[in-house]
């Protein structure tokens, strides 16, 4: 079965910087995971990478039989969820030395009548 390779894009902003607000784009390529971040006023732009599974999924996040496609669409539920929904998903991004930045995600998931917070 040939990968599926494709891209999703949008807006989104952070608790931890409430005055900026960046694009995103999620791209799947060869079952790998870019993730680029850009803010709409500096223009200044970062990227995660070409990230394989194992580089973002641990044993406390894991969901077997779960793609790279459905984590991007995971990763994208957890960008464009409202912020007042933090019930829901969460989303922080840190600066680290070096002008680097840390974007921690999590995500609420329901099945039947159980939920897991899972954290990327």
């Amino acid at each position: 079965m040939p990968a599926t390779n494709f891209e999703v894009e949008g807006v989104t902003m952070f608790g931890s910087r409430p005055d900026d607000s960046f694009r995103y784009q999620i791209s799947l390529q060869d079952e790998k995971v870019n993730i680029w971040l850009e803010d709409r006023s500096s223009k200044k732009q970062w990227q995660s990478g070409f990230l394989k599974k194992e580089d973002y999924v641990t044993a406390a996040n894991v969901f077997v039989d779960a793609t790279a496609a459905d984590y991007v669409s995971c990763f994208q539920q957890s960008l464009d969820c409202s912020m007042d929904k933090t019930e829901e998903s969460q989303r922080k991004l840190s600066t680290l030395k070096g002008g680097k930045l840390q974007l921690d995600m999590s995500i609420k998931l329901r099945l039947l009548q159980s939920a897991r917070d899972v954290k990327y």
